[in-house]
């Protein structure tokens, strides 16, 4: 049975031990991208008393934070992985920006103070993402808190007794605090920009940096490269690998063409996502069945935690010229 009542609870029993709380709750960034890795941050403000002294959460309080849905209460699932489906919370920051690509969009450090919380409370910062299912939706979120004491508290103005009696409380209904999941915007081959650079002779490598209109956090090619043979092309073979940024070394197909000529490797750490595509005069002519000779699928992650796929190809006619599609 749930009971109604506009004072707090235990405010009938005044001894040494008694606890009283408020909350604050604030959203930063209502709009999160339904991709799964993407977060809105989500903030939750408690000022506590016990026997009427000013004290903090203990680590088993904090611990008790969880991100309810205000409506009915459902806890959302806890879920630090990487990426997750449906509407999922998390305690930590995944590194993604937040916000919609092209809006006015926060960096990807959670540093950043946005949301100013009255001195009177105490915080703690949780995130919300949401999967691709639930693009064009709405979430009204809420909080609930275990004290001490043996009270769960809800920031949609629920309160469990330790005798497990619901009851309501007007003070600690903290509505109107929602997230909108939108869809994540999938790029297309004309906004992917590639831009080449020949290597000094007689090694004659290209690297090829690839660019969309948002940062690129990480791209992956299956399989991680593809050949063209010189009966194929009428010029020496040619064969492809691939780095994203911050990486030290390139990726390779499996096996690789023989040569003499040495694999190139980056200059230092990956600054740009990057195919390198490598022509060498003594591979011997073959038809390797092995050797894949694409095209390569292409997955794009870019900085809001969004995947665009793509496919690329060596053009048939110039060789070292990736053709994406």
């Amino acid at each position: 049975m749930t009971h109604r009542s506009t004072t707090p609870p235990h405010a009938d029993h005044m001894n040494a031990e008694k606890v009283q709380v408020s909350f604050d709750v604030q959203v930063d960034h209502p709009v999160v991208l339904a991709n799964g890795r993407q977060q809105s941050r989500v903030r939750f403000g408690v000022s506590m008393t016990v026997g009427g002294a000013v004290t903090t959460p203990t680590p088993d309080e904090w611990a008790s934070i969880r991100v309810i849905a205000y409506d009915g209460g459902d806890p959302l699932p806890l879920d630090d992985d990487d990426v997750n489906d449906g509407w999922s919370s998390q305690r930590r920051h995944r590194g993604y920006r937040f916000g919609e690509p092209g809006a006015l969009s926060a960096p990807a450090s959670p540093g950043v103070d946005a949301m100013p919380t009255p001195s009177a409370f105490t915080n703690i910062d949780l995130y919300v993402s949401a999967g691709e299912d639930q693009a064009n939706m709405r979430l009204t979120i809420a909080f609930s808190f275990d004290s001490r004491d043996g009270w769960r508290y809800r920031t949609n103005g629920y309160a469990t007794s330790p005798m497990g009696e619901d009851i309501y409380y007007a003070q600690n209904d903290l509505d109107h605090h929602q997230v909108q999941a939108a869809p994540a915007p999938q790029y297309q081959p004309g906004q992917i920009t590639l831009n080449g650079q020949r290597q000094p002779l007689p090694i004659d490598d290209m690297v090829v940096t690839l660019s969309l209109p948002v940062p690129i956090r990480r791209i992956d090619c299956d399989p991680p490269g593809m050949i063209h043979w010189r009966n194929q092309m009428g010029d020496a073979p040619c064969f492809t690998g691939f780095a994203s940024a911050g990486d030290t070394a390139y990726q390779w197909m499996t096996p690789l063409p023989p040569s003499s000529t040495p694999l190139p490797r980056p200059n230092g750490t990956v600054r740009l996502a990057t195919i390198v595509v490598c022509a060498r005069n003594d591979v011997p002519i073959a038809d390797n069945p092995n050797m894949p000779r694409g095209p390569i699928a292409l997955a794009v992650l870019d900085d809001y935690g969004t995947t665009s796929r793509f496919m690329v190809r060596l053009d048939d006619t110039d060789r070292g010229k990736l053709v994406v599609y």
